[in-house]
């Protein structure tokens, strides 16, 4: 089980006073409504707890874009190159105006997909374990993103994009139901979305394995690799699964080099948002 590597940099954005009038498919009525204070309060645990370890650069909030703390959805960053994506919803174009600049100040070589018609891409379908970059074909990102993808992030071979269409109407993202927790390892909603989408990455690349999870939003963690000099190699993981959360501990290496932190992010949970929404890795 090969941990990821440890990112340079993290990038974060601040939740606007907005925030409830983002764009979600949650039922609010059987929820009951995000509460902002705490919404920020988990917001900010996230940020906090990179901010411990790794150089964070956090974006300002803008009240025209109530979802852009989602900021994961902005941008693919691979090595030192990125796409800024044009965003799937229409209400949250412009959001990647901010996410563009701040890669440019960090030395990030950009493509901006604005320049390509009609393409679309939410990062939260981009998925990159070892060399392939899987590509979630769903109603955020279409076939013309993943080509601009393909275009100029795979064009010098190393990298191959490929396509995972997305089954349904329910699931978001393809990150919804499959991340990464080591390069050979994914983390796998036990559902029809979550194994159909596995399979199609096997059938790419047969070398990874599965944990699969009882709970779809527990399949979204955020993996921060070691650094090799003591610092141990962190899964953030959905707080209140603990079905989910223990099929995650068991599968990690039990010698001290790995560990589990669970987050409660209910009410980002509300907005259709999960771990891997809240930041970009550089």
């Amino acid at each position: 089980m090969k941990a990821v590597k440890a990112p340079r940099t993290v990038l974060c954005r601040n939740l606007p006073n907005s925030f409830q009038s983002c764009v979600t498919k949650v039922d609010l009525v059987a929820t009951g409504p995000i509460d902002l204070h705490l919404a920020r309060q988990q917001h900010d645990q996230f940020s906090g707890f990179h901010l411990i370890r790794i150089n964070v650069v956090e974006l300002p909030a803008s009240d025209e874009h109530p979802d852009c703390c989602f900021i994961e959805d902005t941008a693919v960053v691979v090595g030192s190159t990125a796409v800024i994506n044009r965003l799937g919803h229409v209400s949250r174009q412009g959001e990647q105006t901010a996410t563009k600049k701040a890669l440019e100040d960090l030395g990030v070589v950009v493509h901006d997909m604005q320049s390509e018609d009609g393409a679309c891409v939410d990062g939260g379908d981009v998925m990159l374990t070892g060399n392939h970059l899987f590509v979630g074909l769903s109603h955020r990102t279409n076939e013309a993103g993943a080509r601009f993808l393909e275009k100029h992030l795979g064009a010098d071979g190393s990298l191959r994009v490929v396509r995972i269409p997305m089954v349904g109407d329910a699931t978001l993202h393809l990150k919804c139901v499959v991340t990464t927790l080591a390069e050979d390892v994914l983390v796998v909603a036990d559902n029809t979305v979550g194994r159909e989408a596995y399979a199609a990455i096997r059938a790419a690349d047969a070398r990874v394995d599965a944990v699969f999870v009882p709970d779809e939003v527990a399949a979204n963690v955020v993996v921060l690799g070691g650094d090799g000099e003591g610092r141990v190699t962190t899964v953030l993981v959905q707080k209140g699964f603990p079905d989910s959360e223990a099929a995650i501990r068991a599968r990690i290496p039990a010698d001290g080099s790995w560990n589990v932190v669970a987050l409660d992010m209910s009410e980002l949970i509300k907005a259709d948002g999960a771990l891997t929404c809240c930041s970009i890795l550089v």
